[in-house]
């Protein structure tokens, strides 16, 4: 899962785990190793990573790379970069027709929907039940 954090964001997340990590050498918590990874992480961040470069030139209308994309070198000579792909409402299956469908199950329900996350009542709450309500 990707997160996009401002930086304010990204300090007040180090904090939190700050405050629970161990201050006792040979005492770590289960916090140690996520600060440690942000840590290194941040520190490792390459703004003008050759990889990223190459992406943004390969970008168009419908690819786009961030300034601040995840690169991720393989086990092949190369790297994979984080990219956004553009998706039209009719390529994903959905008309202009369907904003208040059932993403789900395809039905229609009133304007503004009675369930959650473009799902009807219904699916809403089959989701929320096997826990990806959020999804």
């Amino acid at each position: 899962m990707w997160i996009n954090l401002d930086d304010k964001e990204v300090e007040l997340v180090m904090e939190a785990l700050r405050g629970n990590c161990s201050d006792k050498a040979g005492e770590p918590t289960v916090y140690d190793p996520i600060h440690d990874r942000f840590e290194k992480t941040r520190a490792d961040f390459d703004p003008a990573d050759p990889y990223r470069a190459a992406a943004k030139e390969q970008a168009n209308d419908e690819l786009e790379v961030d300034d601040d994309a995840v690169v991720s070198p393989g086990d092949d000579p190369g790297a994979w970069v984080q990219a956004w792909i553009w998706i039209r409402n009719d390529e994903a299956g959905i008309s202009e027709d369907d904003e208040d469908a059932c993403r789900d199950c395809g039905e229609h329900y009133a304007d503004g929907g009675d369930g959650y996350n473009g799902r009807c009542p219904d699916c809403a709450d089959k989701a929320e039940e096997e826990g990806r309500s959020d999804d």
